[in-house]
């Protein structure tokens, strides 16, 4: 029993450890993508502002220059939009849904991945869209703050994962969700889940950091606070299902 728990745990981990790498790698690609996109953005509004003064001599030459120009910015901006709505929660969607559905595929007992792939993914959309929404609105309550909005959005992501969690874990019988949803000591572990995570988000955080400044020891013990975290966040999981399956 503890030699198959054991070998459970490893192979958690190794999913986790992988998921936090592409992770990690995903965003610090975003991150240069957008830093590209705005230097682009610059250039083009320093040339246009230029534009601008040159059309009024109404140039021929100065016209075809100046539509050219626009031809481009329309074309960039048009990147923008791509990258900002479709890849980046695309990419993050897709990534999440391998990893963590094999992860929860792990803790589970299902015997075909595809179908608890496909039915994970069902699970996430609705959550993950809603998600997004709140976020979205969360950022834009940073211009015209309003108190009680963003607590309420902060309440609904707060309670959000926990039911995604117990969806995740009661992949095949969703009916049982809310009575599980009140059990004292599942609430208990959340709390501790999301301590846990916001440790995790920031170690993750700092190791981009650190590895954009090539700085090998702050890397090395950054990797390694993650790998208990890690460890912790599996075995918190881990009793969950148990606390289920009870």
């Amino acid at each position: 029993m503890f030699k198959f728990l054991k070998n459970k745990f490893q192979k958690l981990l190794t999913i986790n450890l992988l998921f936090t790498i592409i992770l990690i790698s995903l965003s610090l690609f975003i991150k240069k993508q957008v830093n590209s996109y705005m230097q682009q953005l610059s250039t083009a509004s320093t040339q246009i502002q230029s534009l601008q003064a040159a059309l009024q001599e109404n140039i021929t030459s100065n016209i075809a220059a100046a539509n050219t120009q626009l031809t481009d910015l329309n074309s960039m901006i048009s990147n923008m939009v791509y990258f900002w709505y479709i890849f980046i929660p695309l990419s993050f969607f897709i990534i999440w849904c391998i990893f963590q559905s094999y992860n929860f595929y792990t803790l589970s007992k299902e015997k075909n991945f595809k179908k608890y792939l496909l039915r994970f993914s069902i699970i996430t959309i609705p959550f993950y869209l809603i998600i997004i929404f709140i976020l979205s609105r969360l950022f834009n309550q940073l211009s015209e703050f309003s108190l009680i909005f963003s607590i309420i959005y902060l309440i609904i992501l707060l309670i959000l994962p926990y039911f995604l969690l117990l969806s995740y874990l009661n992949i095949n019988s969703i009916k049982n969700i809310l009575k599980s949803a009140k059990n004292w000591k599942l609430i208990l572990l959340y709390f501790v889940l999301i301590l846990l995570i916001i440790s995790y988000l920031t170690a993750c955080f700092f190791l981009g950091i650190y590895t954009l400044a090539f700085l090998i020891v702050p890397i090395l013990i950054s990797f390694l606070v993650l790998i208990i975290i890690i460890s912790l966040i599996i075995l918190i999981e881990m009793k969950f299902k148990a606390i289920l399956e009870k």
